[in-house]
């Protein structure tokens, strides 16, 4: 009989949101190579929280280990929580920790009685063998990418990075119960019922406010085209699927990949739309004719990281080294190639003016009123653990987080621990950030049907209005969205 593995996503949401959550492909990837050897079982707790199923599956005499992946932010309270009650019923459990925040701030989570290990980086590897040691009564304080104590000291051993994903076996998406509760409608124009894939690891861009480049070093590891085709054709046939959104963090690095994929796409036939993210740079580069071309495989949108309208700001603090022009440049291209393009701006940068925010606010509502296929969402600066932009923010007296449940407090919806910002620049960035919301897609693309499109509609025209005027009170439908967090 085999034993069992318990592999948990934490809630990140007090209420049910209207729209559809994310696949937790980050524990798919570490189940692929467990699924064979182990039962295992996923409680996506984001889609529902059932405490009662977490006892149930607690009290399994088979059960031997806990995986729980963590994120910075409001999804602590309810790692902490898991964890206490693992701790609570069964005290021969192994409990280990991983993803961004066991990764980005191991020293927070060693000192807690209720976490056994932690793996930094990618745990595809360092994950079954934590298992075959613990299985065989080994110690596993020798695998590469393991955090662990002895005495009440902490170690760390440096992390193993996965060059080709290709060796990963195919995710083992059965796991999943009810694909139901993750499929998205219209997230990419004509995709229909859409599913998120990941197909490479890392990114060596090295913008200043992300935790990437810590998470991953320089390392970038990526699937093959073929690998990649070989998913979506799964997922389609399985799920009835008619889109793909890439959510690697650059999809576009290798532009060869990514022309091979789209030929491999065109040569089978597969009519799925895709979108994926890539950079300025690097679409500057790309002419028309592969613009078509890859138009002609699928893809309908490209997510791009602007970050800021202001030049100052993307230059001298983000470490993102284009101008405005050439923003202008490439979003002149997709719109001839009829390819959407979408963007992000972060608002509450250290070091950043009311001026910039203004020209990040006029820069986005110009760029959707003369381009009708671009959208933007507007991001509060958080101050990830990891990220080099966080001793700037320390600089100008912020105080990171000591005790591991003080992290929570770093999230998008929180911006009062940001000591540079005055009380009515917060209210005005919560206010920008909030009607961004009904921004971050264009008005063919919106992603309800029948009522709810038409009231989603009726509130992107009022907040497009008050953005182009410049109006940031922070009113009562502003209040009542805030609070009820339900997009």
């Amino acid at each position: 009989m085999k034993k069992k593995v318990l592999l948990i996503n934490p809630s990140v949401s007090k209420i049910k949101h209207l729209t559809p959550k994310d696949l937790p492909l980050a524990l798919l990837y570490v189940a692929s190579r467990l699924v064979d050897t182990y039962d295992i079982v996923i409680l996506d707790r984001e889609i529902k929280k059932e405490n009662e199923r977490l006892t149930k599956e607690l009290l399994d005499p088979r059960l031997f280990c806990v995986g729980i992946t963590v994120l910075t932010g409001i999804g602590i309270h309810d790692a902490i929580f898991c964890s206490k009650k693992v701790r609570e019923l069964r005290d021969d459990v192994t409990i280990v920790w991983g993803g961004w925040h066991a990764t980005n701030a191991q020293e927070s989570i060693l000192i807690k009685s209720y976490v056994d290990y932690i793996i930094q980086g990618e745990g595809e590897n360092v994950f079954p063998e934590l298992l075959n040691c613990l299985e065989k009564n080994e110690s596993p304080n020798s695998i590469p990418g393991l955090g662990y104590k002895i005495n009440g000291k902490n170690y760390l051993n440096p992390p193993q990075f996965i060059q080709n994903l290709d060796d990963i076996p195919r995710l083992p998406y059965h796991l999943i119960h009810d694909i139901e509760p993750y499929i998205f409608n219209n997230w990419i124009p004509e995709g229909n019922r859409c599913l998120p894939l990941i197909t490479s690891h890392g990114c060596p861009m090295g913008c200043s406010f992300c935790e990437v480049t810590h998470y991953f070093g320089k390392h970038y590891g990526f699937q093959s085209a073929s690998r990649i085709i070989d998913e979506v054709k799964y997922l389609k046939d399985m799920y009835d699927i008619g889109g793909i959104r890439i959510y690697d963090p650059n999809f576009f690095l290798r532009f060869s990949r990514v022309k091979e994929f789209a030929q491999m796409m065109i040569d089978e036939n597969l009519n799925i739309k895709w979108a994926g993210d890539g950079t300025v740079i690097q679409f500057e580069k790309i002419g028309e004719d592969d613009l078509n071309f890859l138009y002609s495989s699928g893809l309908r949108y490209i997510s791009l990281g602007i970050e800021s309208g202001s030049e100052k700001v993307r230059y001298d603090i983000l470490n993102k080294k284009f101008t405005n022009a050439q923003c202008e440049k490439v979003i002149g291209k997709l719109n001839k190639a009829n390819i959407e393009f979408r963007f992000n701006i972060i608002l509450g940068i250290p070091g950043e003016t009311e001026e910039d925010i203004m020209e990040s606010v006029n820069f986005s509502i110009d760029i959707i009123s003369r381009y009708p296929n671009t959208s933007f969402h507007v991001y509060t600066y958080l101050p990830l653990p990891g990220a080099p932009l966080v001793e700037n923010a320390q600089k100008m007296g912020y105080k990171l987080p000591k005790k591991l449940e003080d992290y929570t407090a770093i999230n998008s919806f929180n911006i009062e621990n940001l000591p540079w910002l005055t009380n009515k620049r917060k209210r005005m960035i919560n206010t920008i950030s909030t009607m961004s919301i009904f921004l971050s897609t264009t008005s063919n693309s919106i992603p309800f049907k029948g009522i709810k499109k038409y009231i989603f509609s009726l509130i992107r025209s009022v907040f497009l209005y008050r953005m182009k005027k410049h109006i940031f009170l922070r009113t009562p439908d502003i209040i009542v969205i805030q609070k009820t967090r339900i997009l």
